[in-house]
């Protein structure tokens, strides 16, 4: 999810093309914005690294609770 996430019913809100255009040019939140603050922190806080995420093959790690 992480590696393809969109905004989802963007199309669904008044001036939604508007909206968004006014949002890349202002830079409040970009791809660079995305990966930093939001995608690379989840990694870190689930104990995981970029490599991990480019192999689709990659074993399931699982925390066991009791």
């Amino acid at each position: 999810m992480l590696n393809g996430f969109a905004m989802p019913a963007t199309h669904l809100l008044a001036d939604s093309r508007r909206r968004v255009a006014a949002v890349k040019a202002l830079n409040i939140f970009n791809e660079d914005n995305f990966y930093a603050e939001v995608y690379q922190p989840i990694l870190t806080a689930l104990g995981i690294d970029k490599q991990e995420m480019r192999n689709r093959a990659a074993s399931r790690k699982s925390i066991v609770t009791p």
